[in-house]
């Protein structure tokens, strides 16, 4: 079994309403808090590797992860490329942004290859500043992705560099890059660099200013962070011209931000 996470900063434990209402899941989440589980069950609420492969004939719970294990370099770089071949062929959606797609965005045009091999860049590698400029905003969000999802890594080269990419990227026109490197900035940037970008998301999650998916996305980051945010609850969260079920995510992310422990 070959696992890629593409976003391997988000633990399995990133915020999800219903789960979070079950006790087991608290009482998990705080022993982990405290120390108390072993390795395999608190790595449920840890960064994630890039790559995972489990050998379900001798590990059929998946608790060995053998990616890193030379002997299985063959196996797992024909499984990638399979994966690779079929993202490519089915032209999968899962690669684009929310906000691109819910918008009717998806150009046609784009060049499926060229988006699927950016979104499995080695993030430990410095993207060129001229890709950044990339006509594609989805090649720029996965360069986005990957500088972010680089700062938590173990290789923390280059960092001066990546965070002068990662600033360029929060001027970007697309607002899906925006969040992606705010995230960044509230994880790696100096105080000033982190109290422009928690602001920056503060007005992106008014999805009157920036849209539906988008706000989603900004409400997301900021859960996932240890930023306050004292005034959620004012943000709008009804417009009739959208879907209820999509405001239902942003009062479970308001209320969860409201409540979070910091």
């Amino acid at each position: 079994l070959y696992i890629r996470n593409f976003m391997p900063y988000l633990p399995q434990g990133t915020f999800l309403n219903y789960m979070f209402q079950t006790p087991t899941t608290e009482v998990w989440r705080k022993q982990f808090r405290n120390g108390h589980l072993p390795t395999h069950q608190a790595s449920f609420w840890l960064p994630k590797p890039v790559e995972e492969l489990y050998d379900l004939q001798a590990d059929k719970y998946q608790i060995q992860n053998i990616a890193n294990d030379p002997s299985f370099d063959p196996v797992k770089n024909k499984l990638r490329t399979q994966l690779k071949e079929t993202m490519i062929a089915t032209k999968d959606l899962g690669i684009i942004p929310e906000s691109i797609v819910k918008s009717g965005m998806v150009n046609p045009e784009w060049n499926w290859n060229e988006m699927i091999d950016t979104a499995f860049y080695d993030r430990n590698l410095l993207p060129d500043q001229h890709a950044l400029g990339h006509s594609n905003p989805v090649v720029r969000y996965w360069l986005a992705q990957h500088l972010r999802a680089s700062l938590t890594s173990d290789q923390k080269s280059h960092i001066a560099e990546k965070m002068n990419l990662i600033r360029t990227l929060q001027n970007d026109p697309e607002i899906s890059v925006q969040i992606v490197a705010s995230d960044a900035l509230i994880l790696a940037g100096d105080n000033t660099q982190k109290e422009q970008a928690i602001s920056h998301l503060k007005r992106i999650a008014n999805f009157q200013h920036s849209g539906l998916m988008n706000a989603v996305a900004a409400l997301n980051v900021l859960a996932n962070s240890e930023v306050e945010f004292d005034d959620v609850n004012s943000l709008p969260s009804q417009d009739a011209r959208f879907e209820p079920v999509y405001f239902d995510y942003i009062e479970r992310l308001k209320d969860y931000i409201s409540h979070k422990e910091h």
